[in-house]
């Protein structure tokens, strides 16, 4: 994403209008007004991604990884029995 940002940029600079970057690009002619505005008010700095707004993560990757991992491993089978939809182990009669 940041280099189609930054020939976009490039583009702009060498004065092509918005839209013959965009059919060049291949991107809509208001993501390239987007993209000019924010050059203009803040430079390079400015084309990186914007932080978002919505609720951090309040794990941390590896803890999410943990989770995934647990959740789709296979479990142990113990001896003497076996797994059912219901009740989980089922043990013989």
């Amino acid at each position: 994403m940041q280099v189609l940002r930054a020939k976009i940029a490039l583009a702009a600079a060498d004065g092509l209008a918005n839209a013959a970057i965009a059919c060049e690009m291949k991107v809509s002619v208001n993501t390239i007004r987007k993209l000019r505005g924010r050059f203009a008010f803040g430079g390079l700095v400015a084309l990186a991604d914007a932080r978002r707004s919505g609720r951090p993560h309040v794990y941390g990757p590896q803890v999410r990884v943990a989770v995934v991992a647990s959740g789709t491993a296979t479990p142990e089978r113990p001896r003497g029995g076996k797994w059912t939809s219901r009740g989980g182990m089922a043990r013989p009669k």
